[in-house]
């Protein structure tokens, strides 16, 4: 799905080393991530969002029947921006999918070291749960987070971005949605 040169050139520029196949374009973030929740979500399921978050995320679970809850996010740590016990409290054998959004919008606020390290340990903790990483905002970083790769994660995620903010370009709506081939396949049978 998606224009061959571009879908390369997204993958050359922000996501080194990941198969042509494991990239779809989308009709901007916000199409990915309506792909990723029907594809992941379900009545019954629990996804956990942001809080504050971006609005869509809510009404995007509400379409697919699933639960929401909310983890707060944490202001006052320089170290994480993410309060991992509270996150860990709110996991069920239901919880699917958690929602990450960094930068995050509307706080700016980045995902740090200590909390990529925690969210792996989440990972190996709750096997059963999935990521979506959403990086619109990832050419508006201008230090090494800029640089943060979760493609060896994607085995259990996706990664969402969009020209729409790095590049001023809203009305374009073009973004899209980087995961493994066997995850791709559901979305785009080849």
């Amino acid at each position: 799905m998606g224009d061959t040169c571009l879908k390369k050139m997204i993958l050359d520029k922000f996501y080194g080393g990941i198969e042509d196949q494991a990239i779809a374009i989308t009709h901007g973030a916000i199409g990915a991530i309506d792909i990723i929740f029907r594809l992941t979500l379900s009545e019954g399921a629990e996804v956990l969002l942001p809080d504050p978050g971006f609005p869509p995320y809510e009404q995007l679970a509400n379409f697919t029947k699933a639960s929401v809850k909310k983890y707060n996010l944490q202001f006052l740590n320089a170290e994480q921006t993410i309060n991992w016990d509270e996150v860990r409290s709110l996991i069920t054998n239901r919880t699917k999918l958690m929602v990450i959004n960094t930068p995050h919008n509307p706080t700016g606020r980045v995902f740090t070291q200590k909390d990529k390290l925690e969210f792996e340990s989440l990972l190996i903790d709750f096997p059963g749960l999935m990521f979506v990483v959403d990086e619109v905002y990832r050419e508006l970083i201008f230090d090494e987070r800029s640089s943060m790769s979760f493609n060896h994660l994607l085995s259990r995620g996706f990664v969402v971005g969009s020209f729409s903010k790095m590049y001023p370009l809203q009305g374009a709506r073009v973004g899209w949605l980087v995961t493994d081939n066997e995850k791709m396949k559901k979305i785009i049978p080849y």
